[in-house]
């Protein structure tokens, strides 16, 4: 199994809710990374992202000084071990519609996930196996996100049918509009193990 902990590429930084966005500003610029882990009261409570300077902050013609972190943190922090599947950190970014996981290890944050690091295993994994496959993963490192996770999938199932040619039974599950799950269940039946999985995490609400 592909686990978390072996794809990390961004460190956990964390930084206490009560300090200033200016002082986490200069933290992410120093430490050049993308989000920080706010900590209150000794617990992680929340991320912040370098977009949210930009939306909560800069925004609001704010230098930084007079708001606290704590303030402007997403919450709950969304949290994964770190010995889980890749599968399940794309699941978890799905069903809560974020682009970052905090990975855990021995009850500690151990680094930070992305929705691009997630693309990126998916993508160089397919790569060999499906040209279709490998466009989707591509093009979604590029546009995270729940909405354009679905709408990725629409054109892949197009692009699909068309690669898998008339014979192909789960082709003909696409060119009759069948439920997603029908097609999915049809593919892993044609061995289309990429093509199904993808389906599947597709339907998390």
């Amino acid at each position: 199994m592909d686990s978390v902990k072996k794809f990390l590429q961004t460190p956990a930084i964390v930084i206490e809710a009560n300090e200033s966005a200016a002082v986490g500003a200069k933290l992410m610029a120093r430490e050049k990374t993308k989000a920080l882990i706010v900590r209150e009261n000794g617990d992680c409570v929340g991320l912040v992202t370098a977009s949210d300077f930009v939306s909560k902050v800069i925004a609001n013609a704010s230098n930084g000084t007079d708001i606290q972190i704590g303030s402007i943190a997403n919450r709950p922090l969304i949290t994964i071990g770190g010995e889980a599947s890749m599968n399940e950190a794309l699941s978890l970014m799905l069903e809560h519609d974020i682009r970052s996981l905090v990975a855990i290890e021995n009850d500690r944050p151990c680094g930070l996930l992305h929705g691009n690091d997630i693309a990126s295993y998916y993508f160089q994994d397919f790569l060999k196996n499906s040209n279709p496959i490998a466009r989707f993963w591509a093009q979604y490192s590029c546009h995270e996100g729940k909405n354009t996770f679905n709408q990725l999938v629409d054109q892949l199932l197009h692009e699909m049918e068309d690669h898998l040619g008339p014979f192909s039974a789960t082709a003909r599950r696409i060119r009759n509009k069948a439920p997603w799950s029908d097609i999915a269940e049809e593919a892993e039946e044609e061995e289309l193990y990429e093509l199904a999985q993808i389906l599947n995490l597709a339907k998390i609400e």
